[in-house]
């Protein structure tokens, strides 16, 4: 798992780390909540919003958290990583 804070153009970040690691974007998760987050969301394969997003993202998501964020959103979502590996599903299926 890796984290970037402070960043301002998400999408470009999320595609040069993705280069960087060489992990494909369609087996990409990111997290997210505001508006600024879209482009972000469209560049990957599994995005997510926390549960308090702004409705304007959810149509750019495959799956919300039933927690907001900062309020267990993240421990969620690596509960459904850790269940679906353990289980051989996919993320994206979740």
């Amino acid at each position: 798992m890796l984290c970037k804070q402070g960043v301002e153009d998400k999408a470009a970040v999320i595609l040069e780390t993705c280069r960087e690691l060489g992990v494909a974007t369609d087996q990409t998760m990111f997290v997210g909540n505001d508006i600024n987050d879209i482009p972000a969301f469209q560049s990957i394969g599994v995005p997510v919003a926390v549960a308090d997003a702004y409705p304007e993202v959810y149509p750019h998501v495959l799956y919300c958290t039933e927690k907001p964020g900062g309020f267990g959103a993240v421990r969620e979502v690596c509960d459904l990583i850790f269940y679906a590996k353990n289980n051989n599903q996919t993320v994206a299926a979740i």
